[in-house]
C-alpha cells in the first residue's frame, strides 16, 4: 500500500505561511546546495496532492508544479485551467475516495503538499501516514497555522530528527495504527 506523507516546512511557532499566504520565511536559511533531504524524498514520491490556495501561491511565484508527478489539485471547484498540464488534476470530490483510489493504484509515495486546510482534513480523516516537519528557527506570530491545537496530534509518534546548520530541525514522525 502507498504511503502518505505530509512533508511540510514552519515556523517554531507553528505558521507554514505568513500573512497574506507570505513564504519569505522559507527565504532564510537557503544555502547553495541544501535542499534539506527534499530532492531525496521526491525520487520516492509519485503522486502529489495540494490544496487549491497552495498551488496557486506556488505557481503565482514562477514555480512549474512538480511537472513529473501526478499532481491532484484538491479543490471546491474542480473546473479545469486551460493552463493545467496533462498530468494535473482538479478534485473536489471525497478525500477519502480519492486516497484509497491513488493507494490501490501501482506508483511509490504520495505526497501531501498542505496546505493547512487540506492537511488538517486528512489527519482529521486519518489519511496521513507520515509528516516530516522542518522547523525554521524565526517566529511568525500571525498567519496560516498548521495545528490549530498548537501541538502535533496524539496519533503521531517522533521516529527521528535531524539537525541542520542554524538550528533548522527536521522532524519525523508516524501515525500510531491501532
Amino acid at each position: 500500500m502507498r504511503k502518505v506523507t505530509l512533508y511540510i516546512a514552519m515556523s517554531e511557532d507553528g505558521f507554514i505561511a505568513g500573512e497574506g499566504d507570505d513564504l519569505s520565511f522559507l527565504n532564510t536559511e537557503q544555502r547553495e546546495g541544501e535542499d534539506f533531504g527534499y530532492a531525496e524524498f521526491l525520487e520516492g514520491i509519485s503522486t502529489v496532492m495540494v490544496g487549491r490556495r497552495t498551488y496557486d501561491v506556488v505557481r503565482d511565484m514562477g514555480h512549474v508544479y512538480h511537472p513529473n508527478k501526478q499532481v491532484f489539485v484538491v479543490t471546491r471547484s474542480a473546473v479545469p485551467s486551460p493552463d493545467d498540464p496533462p498530468s494535473l488534476h482538479r478534485w473536489s470530490g471525497d478525500l477519502v475516495q480519492l486516497v484509497a483510489t491513488l493507494r490501490s493504484e501501482e506508483g511509490s509515495g504520495i505526497y501531501c503538499d498542505g496546505g493547512a486546510q487540506l492537511a488538517g482534513k486528512m489527519m482529521q480523516l486519518g489519511l496521513i501516514d507520515e509528516m516530516i516537519l522542518t522547523v525554521f528557527p524565526t517566529r511568525l506570530e500571525r498567519g496560516v497555522v498548521l495545528f490549530p491545537e498548537g501541538r502535533i496530534p496524539p496519533e503521531f509518534q517522533e521516529v527521528g530528527v535531524r539537525t541542520y546548520f542554524s538550528d533548522l530541525i527536521q522532524y519525523r514522525y508516524i501515525r500510531k495504527w491501532g
